[in-house]
């Protein structure tokens, strides 16, 4: 997964939507729907709840303990 799919990943499972995203990036709305896309496919998820659980997991694994 690029940067900045990552960027838009970790966004959206803040709940943040595609046009919030596509400002805080300064990239166009489409190309936070298209990286959403390349996440969706790499990933096997279809729903934004998923992405998010996937983060939420990811981080657990991650943080101290």
């Amino acid at each position: 997964m690029s940067g900045r799919e990552l960027e838009v990943l970790t966004l959206a499972a803040q709940g943040r939507g595609n046009a919030d995203i596509a400002r805080e990036l300064f990239i166009s709305v489409s190309t936070v729907r298209k990286h959403m896309e390349h996440i969706f496919d790499r990933t096997g998820v279809r729903t934004r709840a998923e992405v998010a659980a996937i983060v939420l997991s990811h981080l657990s694994v991650v943080a101290p303990h």
